[in-house]
């Protein structure tokens, strides 16, 4: 107990004040830490988006109706290899069909960064 002539904390305030802020500093690390993964991932969807929209503007400037079958490729951007593919679907409406675009920095395809269907007539 502290008598009225005492100043300041006892040890064990000191030891509570830094638990506290020592519990603040992790999860502001912790925070950090999570928007920094988000942002990497952000980022590669918008190349990936990017690159998706490259395609499809390629398809439509070829004036060609796509294989049903995958048609795909490669292609380079912001330092990492994009790999692709797009193919075309039959709809209701013969006068129109969808265009299916996967991008992915995966080789092999096992997970698509972006996927995207757009219609054409």
């Amino acid at each position: 107990m502290r008598s009225k002539t005492q100043r300041g904390m006892t040890l064990l305030e000191v030891l509570v004040a830094l638990v506290v802020f020592a519990i603040g500093c992790m999860a502001v690390a912790r925070t950090t830490g999570q928007q920094i993964r988000s942002l990497s991932e952000l980022d590669k969807k918008i190349l990936a988006g990017w690159v998706a929209d490259n395609q499809l503007a390629l398809v439509t400037l070829g004036g060609v109706r796509p294989s049903p079958l995958w048609q795909q490729g490669s292609e380079s951007m912001g330092d990492r290899d994009w790999f692709w593919r797009y193919r075309s679907l039959q709809t209701t409406n013969p006068q129109l069909y969808a265009v299916d675009i996967e991008v992915t920095d995966d080789p092999a395809f096992t997970r698509s960064t972006v996927q995207v269907r757009t219609w054409m007539k």
